[in-house]
């Protein structure tokens, strides 16, 4: 029976077959799973460290590679170093003030709106 818009019963696809015959074929590796192959494969090279010759993952020498443009002095490379290790700083957010708004943002009043908005601009001054 073939699918007919507003049919409850029948089905558009007969069991076994396919709604796209020209897809993806069967056995095809995702796109992360061959990326993870690719990152977990070993070979050798020299530690940067050590100077040694030793197996490295390429994950491992991409790391190396980080490590070693953060030793040479460049600082996005020792700031992303850093916030992997230790995790991102938090921003320090100056509060004083009584306002207290939970809930709906769209039940905020006319009040605590222009609170909110004081508050803001001490933080950060409109230009």
């Amino acid at each position: 029976m073939a699918f007919e818009k507003g049919n409850s019963v029948g089905r558009q696809f007969q069991p076994g077959q396919s709604g796209n015959p020209a897809g993806k074929p069967r056995g095809t590796q995702h796109s992360s799973t061959r990326l993870r192959r690719l990152l977990e494969a070993v070979q050798k090279a020299k530690n940067p460290v050590t100077k040694q010759e030793e197996e490295f993952t390429t994950l491992e020498m991409m790391d190396a590679a980080m490590i070693s443009r953060a030793m040479k002095g460049d600082v996005s490379a020792y700031r992303e170093l850093l916030d992997r290790l230790e995790g991102k700083v938090p921003q320090a957010v100056k509060h004083e003030g009584g306002l207290s708004i939970t809930g709906n943002a769209a039940a905020v009043t006319d009040e605590q709106a222009a609170q909110l908005l004081a508050m803001l601009n001490q933080i950060s001054p409109p230009a």
